[in-house]
């Protein structure tokens, strides 16, 4: 690396410590205006690409990196991210030991690979990469936090939730700033219940860019007044936003009415567009917008995510009467027949964007041997249906495609709303028919997101949802056990 370049990776290094990531993106962006070939401009400018969540962007700069030089080791660090982001941890993956392969003493290329693996079901490969960093000689504080905290994510990567309590926290004394390893030991606390020991932790969750899925642009305090911690709010104005992903914000919304029985006078939500009209049909005390309320000052503000933490929230102190959203009449242009074989609707993959989508979703053509039971009726509510999908959809012609023509999440509350089971992955719209108070299965991988818990078979947060979780062996056993269900719902 000469001079100049080790300069501007430092001034970048500096810019992002610093909060800066548009000064560091402008930094990258110059230097490959000047020397369109500088391979490590380019991958650390994608770096910053993957960071906010851009892979569309990234993706195509790795690969032009690469076809310059096929063995660029950080590239093929970067892609493996980057293909992981994109649904392609398979990928990814191959690209991680590549990277690996060319360049043995580089920890952090051993460290994506342990979390590749760790996801991927190679516990072993996964921890021998830690070890390989731990054991370095020329381990530092950050790299021996970070090791340790893949560590733990080996650890709760294969359902030992308990074990990963102790590389958590010791991460945390290496690296107490480190906002995603707070977030992970949150996220595991809370998995096994352990509340009030969470929150503090999950405050942390708004610094991690994963989380960051609404408009975070920071805004004039003058507007927005100061975040909210439980302040009394007597003749207040409160401004919130939801500012995770779908699921979150039907989840949290419950909270808006302990909200208006504080005594706040006003209440503003900022939300998706797609949530908007059934939120405010479900609360019309709340001022509902899809927009940033640039003139709509408040004395308080705060996202949603962080309200059940404000509520100093126990599992027995969940707010979970039902239904708490209200759906809508059917649009005229949607038809469910009326009486005949119970209705069943189905949703077999989540947001592929997640990162560890290949763990919630289940392939169509094994998820959909539950359409064969005879004696039901069944919708696919699936909104979006992936390419590898369609056949086994194709496949099942009796199976009425209506999540597909479903405009926003008003529409799909109406449906739901008419159904008597929804049998469904963990997605957006278990959270719609739970708070709806439909009757819910939910098909869980063996390590399911926090909300849901370790080992119960019900849920704290929706009394009518019903827990179907994976084995160590995989999908097939408990997709056999819901369509043996199913066979025993119809009599």
């Amino acid at each position: 690396m000469n001079p100049p370049q080790r300069h501007l990776l430092l001034d970048v290094a500096a810019a992002q410590q610093a909060g800066d990531t548009r000064a560091a993106t402008d930094m990258l962006t110059e230097a490959l205006r000047r020397d369109p070939h500088d391979l490590m401009a380019a991958t650390r400018l994608a770096e910053l690409e993957i960071e906010r969540w851009d892979h569309a962007s990234a993706m195509p700069r790795l690969q032009a990196v690469l076809r310059q030089e096929p063995n660029f080791a950080p590239a093929l660090a970067a892609l493996a991210h980057a293909l992981w982001l994109a649904g392609r941890p398979q990928e990814g993956l191959e690209h991680a030991r590549r990277a690996v392969a060319i360049q043995p003493p580089n920890p952090h290329f051993r460290l994506t690979l342990a979390q590749l693996c760790a996801w991927l079901g190679h516990d072993a490969e996964a921890r021998a990469a830690v070890a390989a960093v731990l054991d370095s000689p020329a381990l530092d504080g950050p790299l021996h936090a970070r090791a340790l905290s893949l560590l733990a994510e080996a650890h709760v990567a294969r359902g030992d939730f308990a074990a990963a309590n102790e590389p958590f926290r010791a991460s945390l004394a290496l690296a107490p700033d480190s906002a995603a390893t707070h977030t992970a030991y949150a996220m595991n606390l809370l998995r096994l219940g352990e509340f009030d020991a969470a929150w503090p932790e999950y405050a942390w969750h708004g610094q991690v860019a994963f989380f960051r899925r609404g408009d975070t642009r920071p805004m004039p305090q003058q507007l927005t007044g100061r975040a909210w911690n439980g302040e009394a709010l007597h003749g207040r104005t409160v401004l919130l936003r939801d500012d995770q992903g779908f699921g979150d914000a039907i989840q949290f919304f419950r909270y808006l009415r302990s909200i208006r029985d504080a005594g706040a006078a006003r209440i503003i939500l900022c939300t998706f567009a797609p949530l908007a009209s059934l939120f405010q049909r479900s609360a019309p005390f709340v001022e509902v917008v899809t927009e940033r309320p640039v003139l709509r000052p408040s004395d308080f503000h705060g996202g949603t995510s962080d309200l059940p933490a404000v509520f100093r929230t126990r599992l027995e102190t969940i707010p979970a009467t039902v239904p708490y959203l209200t759906a809508p009449p059917l649009p005229r242009r949607l038809r469910l027949p009326r009486g005949g074989a119970p209705r069943v609707g189905l949703v077999w993959s989540g947001d592929p964007r997640h990162m560890r989508d290949h763990h919630r979703s289940i392939p169509a053509d094994m998820f959909l041997d539950i359409a064969d039971v005879p004696g039901l009726s069944f919708y696919s509510l699936q909104r979006d249906v992936r390419p590898a999908d369609a056949l086994a959809l194709a496949t099942h012609p009796a199976v009425p495609r209506i999540g597909e023509t479903l405009r926003d999440f008003a529409e799909t509350a109406a449906v739901v709303a008419r159904l008597d089971l929804v049998v469904t992955v963990d997605s957006a719209v278990a959270h719609l028919a739970g708070a709806l108070g439909r009757p819910v299965w939910l098909l869980l991988p063996m390590v399911a997101d926090w909300r849901w818990l370790t080992e119960r078979e019900d849920s704290s947060w929706y009394p009518t949802v019903r827990l179907f979780r994976a084995g160590g062996e995989g999908w097939a056993p408990v997709v056999r056990r819901v369509a043996d269900k199913l066979r025993a719902f119809v009599l």
